[in-house]
């Protein structure tokens, strides 16, 4: 009776992990532009912050100097 209850719930946890799996690929074909989208952001404003840094850096250098 008990393995047969873990086995059950093993399968029950299974198909509704194929079913979020499922479900989510779906959202992924959906949300796959947003997140490139969210991506491309976060690397251009990483590339903005660090082009922002080395001018203030480069600029306090040249300052101190001359």
């Amino acid at each position: 009776m008990y393995p047969y209850y873990i086995l059950r719930q093993k399968t029950i946890h299974r198909i509704n992990k194929t079913k979020i799996h499922s479900t989510f690929s779906r959202m992924e074909l959906i949300n796959c532009g947003f997140i490139m989208v969210i991506k491309y952001d976060y690397w251009v404003h990483r590339i903005v912050c660090l082009s922002w840094l080395w001018i203030f850096v480069s600029t306090f250098f040249i300052e101190y100097m001359y």
